[in-house]
């Protein structure tokens, strides 16, 4: 009868791992529709909803939050396990974090509204003469920069996506860096329309959205985090969230 007990036991601990097998774990996002947004209190999106099925089946609690973009990544750079996301994994970032991934392609273009006529951009140079609106902390600001672009010049900076349409319109700046998905989620439910928008620039195709943990944390927890992300591509599950959000 013990050795029967013994042998439920562990087929229990290994189907259902315990929270025990894993450190207290936070994990961080900002504002960034499609990805992770707040909508009636709670915390959705693309992002947060592959997240919360890799918690359920890892059995590890869900502390999901959002915070603006700068607060977010020094919080996770400063705390052992603790994980930021949507985080595009770039050369400067590579070895500031551990990597599970990749979520999602990334592709940044700049965008004017189609009623500023006067704006003509066919480089980057064209572009400098313009100001652009991005949000602190983001690789395409970063990117921006490594292009010549100068904050207080033709560069500025907020901490939300919303302030940036808002202060297009009202022609405060004169082009967003941002992408399809982000301006459809931000201008849904306002009184802006996506149909004012139109693309005049690649910034960037280059990286890949991941889901990034601070450097300390195990490598074991990554592991986990990793193979039970693999197992939802494998599945089909990644590509129902996917057709959900992102088509």
């Amino acid at each position: 009868m013990k050795a029967w007990v013994i042998i439920c036991s562990v087929m229990i601990a290994f189907v259902f791992p315990a929270y025990a097998d894993f450190p207290e774990l936070a994990f961080v996002c900002d504002d960034f529709p499609p990805f992770a947004y707040s909508e009636n209190g709670n915390v959705t999106g693309f992002s947060v909803e592959i997240l919360r099925t890799i918690l359920k089946e890892l059995h590890v609690p869900d502390t999901i939050k959002i915070h603006p973009w700068a607060r977010a990544y020094q919080t996770v750079l400063s705390n052992k396990n603790s994980a930021i996301f949507t985080m595009a994994r770039n050369e400067e970032r590579e070895h500031q974090f551990k990597w599970v991934g990749p979520i999602a392609p990334r592709n940044i273009n700049l965008y004017k509204l189609k009623r500023r006529t006067d704006i003509k951009i066919c480089n980057f140079q064209d572009a400098r003469n313009y100001t652009v609106g991005t949000i602190i902390g983001y690789a395409a600001e970063k990117e921006l920069l490594n292009k010549g672009f100068e904050p207080g010049k033709n560069l500025e900076s907020v901490s939300t996506n919303v302030q940036n349409i808002r202060k297009i319109y009202a022609d405060r700046i004169d082009l967003i860096a941002s992408f399809d998905y982000l301006i459809a989620y931000t201008v849904k439910g306002t009184k802006y329309d996506l149909g004012d928008f139109e693309k005049v620039l690649v910034l960037s195709d280059k990286y890949d959205f991941y889901y990034a943990f601070n450097k300390k944390t195990d490598d074991a927890v990554v592991s986990s985090f990793q193979s039970a992300l693999d197992r939802m591509k494998a599945d089909g599950r990644y590509n129902a969230l996917m057709n959900k959000y992102l088509q």
